[in-house]
């Protein structure tokens, strides 16, 4: 049991992107527009158990969009929890059995074909493609990692699965057919979203200033062994960037679907904010070797300056949407 699936990666994409955009691919769907929520952002400086900047960041409620998928394309994209393992392998022989690939959660600790393999607890998904009973494992890809395909044992599956992710295709619509301030109304990328945009702008502010005040890159690299690479707040600061490209592609995707002057411009000038938010990475490290109290002073400015751009391109997009030109 195989289906014929072909890889979609980008350089931008997370796990999980990697494994929607496959899929949407598989049913000959392109996937470029789930991105128009994507760029979100939530600090909580008072959150109960925190130690460390990354136990308070998190992408916020905009960190995965699903909606354009099923609202557009038609494709119905589903989430659920098996609780145990054979409910899991259920699932999968059943969409199996449709012609209809499977994305699964897998813990990184237990995938043997990833860099954190035996080492670290991260969140990971693969997509399986189908099934080798006699052999005992599963046949699945990871776009993430490479194009190859892999081979994934029953018992590793049964010590790192978790949620699960179902596709279901159905006649696509003509997106050309609705007005663009209704797109970008219904895309959780809108005015109706004025409190979350505010709210990420004030955030984004104070983890500025906190960050002038306090930082401790020991303390954040201390779970991760020193390992940087690894280090969560680095991924996380890495993953706001390569948010704010996915919003641009999609972005530029509509505006070639509806040609707009001003939404090209948004869409420019939002690709430019992954510059800068990799540029508070390279500050970071910076300051994780050399401990120049000026480079936290450093990072507050750019983190502010950042906060501002973002908050004047969410009020561009919230007057496009509302029928601006």
């Amino acid at each position: 049991m195989l289906l014929s699936v072909e890889p979609v990666r980008q350089e931008y994409f997370s796990c999980i992107d990697s494994v929607v955009a496959t899929a949407a691919n598989y049913f000959g769907r392109p996937a470029a527009l789930m991105f128009l929520g994507y760029m979100g952002f939530s600090y909580s400086p008072d959150k109960k158990g925190a130690y460390t900047y990354a136990d308070r960041l998190s992408y916020g409620v905009l960190r995965y969009s699903r909606y354009t998928l099923e609202q557009y394309y038609n494709i119905k994209v589903s989430w659920g929890h098996p609780g145990q393992y054979r409910v899991l392998e259920q699932v999968i022989q059943r969409e199996l059995g449709y012609d209809r690939p499977v994305g699964t959660y897998l813990d990184s600790f237990y995938c043997p074909w990833n860099a954190a393999y035996q080492k670290f607890h991260i969140e990971h998904f693969v997509l399986i493609i189908g099934q080798d009973t006699d052999k005992g494992h599963f046949i699945c890809l990871d776009p993430y990692a490479s194009e190859d395909t892999y081979f994934l044992s029953v018992n590793h599956l049964k010590k790192g699965f978790g949620k699960y992710i179902l596709f279901e295709a159905q006649e696509a619509r003509d997106i050309r057919a609705c007005p663009l301030p209704d797109i970008l109304k219904e895309s959780r990328y809108t005015c109706q979203y004025e409190p979350v945009f505010e709210r990420a702008y004030k955030g984004m502010r104070q983890f500025a200033l906190d960050i002038g005040e306090k930082l401790d890159m020991d303390l954040e690299a201390k779970r991760w062994r020193g390992d940087l690479s690894n280090t969560k707040l680095l991924r996380q600061i890495s993953t706001f960037g390569k948010n704010r490209t996915k919003v641009s592609v999609s972005l530029t995707a509509l505006g070639e679907l509806f040609p707009n002057r001003t939404l090209g411009e948004i869409a420019r000038h939002t690709a430019l904010l992954r510059r800068q938010w990799d540029h508070v990475n390279t500050l970071l490290m910076k300051f994780y070797f050399s401990r120049d109290p000026s480079l936290q002073i450093i990072l507050r400015d750019k983190l502010l300056s950042i906060a501002q751009e973002e908050r004047r391109i969410a009020w561009e997009l919230i007057q496009l949407a509302e029928g601006g030109s």
